[in-house]
Order: structure tokens, then sequence, then C-alpha cells
């Protein structure tokens, strides 16, 4: 959508090859390989589509996303995030649910000796949507590792701060 509210087009036609239609975060996505890589295209923003008579590419590019697949629509972070990365979280326990809803409930939280607040290993595709998801909790979930995590985190914060002229 534009600022008008209306639909607006890119101008330059996307030729794909069709691989597998998902339905995560209350939407359908069309996994397809565009000659580089595979990309996510979400179905309702599709447009003019045009079946070609061309041979299929990028099986081997499949094979490799398709192991991830799970992973990747379990959360909206996990489907346009970048790398894999086990993650560990502290979180106060009656937020238990909220990390339940977005990792699932296959987690092993370890209680501290308060009993007030648990830390979780997570799996996590890092990207600005994980990053706005932790910053979305107010100071409730903290990262606690990895360091390159952390350090991802705290430059991001560094660079939103200096587009508030501080």
């Amino acid at each position: 959508m534009n600022i008008h509210n209306r639909r607006d087009y890119q101008k330059k036609e996307i030729i794909v090859s069709p691989w597998i239609l998902l339905y995560a975060n209350e939407n359908y996505y069309l996994l397809a390989f565009d000659g580089k890589q595979m990309k996510y295209y979400r179905l309702d923003r599709i447009d003019n589509v045009q079946i070609l008579d061309a041979k299929s590419e990028g099986e081997e590019e499949y094979k490799i996303v398709k192991e991830e697949l799970p992973f990747r629509t379990q959360s909206s972070f996990n489907l346009f995030g970048g790398e894999k990365v086990d993650v560990t979280l502290k979180c106060p326990v009656y937020y238990y649910y909220l990390i339940a809803d977005q990792f699932g409930t296959n987690l092993y939280p370890i209680l501290d000796d308060s009993k007030e607040y648990f830390t979780v290993t997570v799996p996590v595709a890092i990207g600005d949507q994980f990053f706005g998801w932790v910053l979305s909790m107010g100071q409730k979930v903290v990262i606690v590792g990895p360091p390159e995590v952390k350090k991802q985190m705290a430059r991001l914060l560094r660079e939103a701060l200096a587009r508030c002229g501080r």
C-alpha cells in the first residue's frame, strides 16, 4: 500500500520458480526461487500472475530450505530474519505464555533462585523483526546471549537513538 492507501505495484516483472505454498502468521506465502535464492512472497500481494512454459529452477536450494521450513514458519521474525542462532532469553515467569506463543511449547525453561524469572534458549532468525519483538516486550525480555546477538541489539539501539537526534 502507498500513502494514499492504494496498492503500489512494482514496475518490473519478476519471474520465479514456485516451490511450496505456506501458511504462517495468518498469511499465505509462496516460497519460490528467483534465479539466485529462495524467497518468500506474500500471496495477497501478488498480482497479474502468468504461468510460463519454462524449466523449474532451484531444486538444490529448495532441498536446503525445506529442512528449515518448520523453524521459518514458527514465527514472523523467523520467516524473514537472517541466520539461525540459539538465543538465551531471561523473562519473568508470567511471560512464559508469550514465549510459548512465539516459540512453541517444546521449551526447557530454567527458573532462577528467586523463582520469579526463567531463562530459555530458543532458535531465532536474527533480524530486525526479532529485535523489534524483544523491544515490544519492554524491559521484561532480556537477551542473555550469545554476545554477538547482544552486540547487534546494542548497535540497533544506538542507530535508533541517532535517528532521534541524540
